[in-house]
């Protein structure tokens, strides 16, 4: 019996970010690599996999049976790696905590200054916390 061998994380992100935002260049921007390689990336997982995860046309990218499968069991493993390494970044710069910013009971939307925003948005552990991304109004 042969130990499968453990996909890199730069396979695994381009998967999960395919899914994501199913359009290779885009998929290619947020990595900030090439969309050359963000192709070859999914190939050679696919290929360690032994069989396509996702249905790509010339107009459209979408998971396969497989894919959704392969996502249903990564993704929790994922994200916990993912907010692992947020925060283990976010102490090793000294910050701890949380912040705490929203409206009164009254405005249906928060207008933040954009760094504030940002800081909402994409700080640690924000990406388990899909209130924050309704609360400013955007699809995250």
């Amino acid at each position: 019996m042969s130990v499968p061998q453990v996909p890199e994380r730069l396979e695994i992100d381009s998967f999960v970010i395919l899914v994501e935002e199913p359009h290779f260049g885009r998929t290619a921007k947020r990595l900030r690599v090439s969309r050359a390689r963000v192709s070859q990336t999914i190939q050679r997982l696919e290929c360690r996999i032994g069989a396509p995860l996702f249905e790509r046309t010339s107009r459209r990218v979408r998971l396969t049976p497989l894919g959704r499968q392969f996502l249903d069991d990564i993704e929790p493993g994922y994200r916990a790696i993912t907010r692992g390494l947020a925060t283990a970044q976010a102490a090793a710069k000294g910050i701890e905590g949380s912040l705490t910013v929203g409206p009164t009971p009254f405005p249906r939307s928060l207008h933040l200054p954009p760094g504030l925003l940002h800081l909402a948005v994409n700080g640690p552990g924000v990406g388990d916390r899909p209130e924050v991304a309704e609360l400013v109004g955007i699809d995250h």
